[in-house]
């Protein structure tokens, strides 16, 4: 696609956000506080997916997930039926 990107703004700049997406494979934890930043406030699969990316095995995910909510300052609000 970078080939591509040149002449095409858009595919340039997803070209870049590929590039740049998040790593959290070696501090998960970060993960929260970077989409807390970003967001004020995330989901779960909003950080399900920010680890998943660059992992391709269910087990490394399960570990990065558990890391990354251990924390006992995080807090987990109920959420709302989808409407």
């Amino acid at each position: 696609m970078a080939d591509r990107a040149e002449g095409d703004p858009l595919l340039q700049h997803l070209s870049e956000a590929e590039e740049t997406r998040d790593d959290f494979t070696s501090d998960p934890g970060v993960a929260v506080e970077t989409l807390v930043a970003r967001h004020g406030v995330i989901r779960a699969e909003e950080l399900a997916a920010a680890l998943a990316a660059p992992v391709s095995d269910p087990e490394p995910f399960l570990r990065l997930l558990e890391e990354a909510i251990c924390p006992p300052d995080l807090v987990a609000l109920p959420g709302r039926p989808a409407s």
